[in-house]
């Protein structure tokens, strides 16, 4: 096994040994090696201090990739949430690894070649973006003119439960409320998933994935899975205030979700995946109320 390999599965054998409550020691020890780490949250799991990281390479040392790790002391993850950047000190010491001096970055001091987005201002217009559905029909935002959108990012091969799958999950039961409503509102509202992965999530992978994960969607008439080329996605994630980056074979991707008013204008946004499927369907029934 080389060294990179090594230090990689000693990381993921002994992490859990991290939140055993031991403290990092106070005295410096020239066998303990420390290395600068810069990384995206992932997940945040304040309660046992620990955070996911998706982290660069550090030269020498260890590949890039996404991993669970400690915080010492463990409040120093508390305010953190999907999707910021911190810098910190990855400290390895004879099978206890954590992580210390954690700073959330901003600008560019960041550490990232993305390209980062904003939130669009409440009321921002739509610009003319086109995608491909799920059949292969390729349109435009004029499709939903008329009904309020609730508007989120996925991509099929998502491996965190509370990501993608819980956007999707989100939107299956937005969809089931809707359908409780009376056909004159109902008809009113639309769901949009948009693909982050569009050179593998095809027309067709996305229409296997709603069947599999979407029922719900049944015959795409409210529910539209999207794709498009890298760069008509990319202008969507943009405007809709999404950052997404491939790494080391992984998306590592923030959350946004947004309402869309019957007038092309955007009307809410939720940020991140505490959202409740209650609240979405409150906004879309505002939006409308409002036109």
């Amino acid at each position: 096994m080389n060294r990179r390999a090594f230090v990689a599965a000693s990381i993921a054998a002994t992490g859990a040994l991290s939140v055993l409550g031991c403290s990092a020691p106070t005295t410096p020890d020239p066998s303990v090696e420390r290395h600068e780490l810069t990384g995206r949250v992932v997940a945040v799991d304040a309660p046992s201090g620990r955070v996911t990281l998706a982290h660069k390479a550090i030269p020498g040392f260890m590949d890039a990739m996404t991993m669970e790790l400690a915080a010492e002391p463990p409040s120093s993850i508390a305010s953190l949430t999907p999707g910021d950047r911190i810098r910190a000190t990855l400290v390895v010491d004879r099978g206890r690894t954590w992580i210390e001096g954690v700073e959330r970055l901003s600008g560019d001091n960041a550490g990232f070649d993305v390209d980062d987005a904003n939130d669009p201002e409440i009321g921002t217009v739509i610009p003319r973006l086109e995608l491909t559905d799920q059949n292969g029909k390729r349109f435009d935002w004029e499709r939903f003119r008329g009904r309020s959108v609730l508007v989120s990012f996925i991509y099929t091969r998502c491996p965190l439960p509370d990501y993608c799958a819980r956007m999707t999950s989100n939107f299956e039961s937005v969809s089931s409320m809707v359908d409780s409503l009376p056909a004159d509102r109902r008809d009113r509202m639309a769901l949009l998933s948009v693909t982050i992965d569009p050179e593998f999530d095809t027309p067709v992978i996305l229409r296997a994935y709603a069947a599999q994960q979407a029922p719900l969607a049944r015959n795409f008439e409210r529910w539209t899975f999207a794709t498009g080329s890298p760069e008509e996605v990319r202008a969507v994630a943009r405007f809709f205030g999404l950052s997404y980056e491939k790494q080391s074979g992984q998306i590592i991707h923030s959350l946004r979700t947004v309402v869309v008013g019957p007038d092309n204008r955007v009307a809410a946004i939720f940020r991140g995946n505490t959202w409740t499927p209650e609240e979405a369907v409150q906004a879309l029934a505002f939006a409308n109320e409002r036109h």
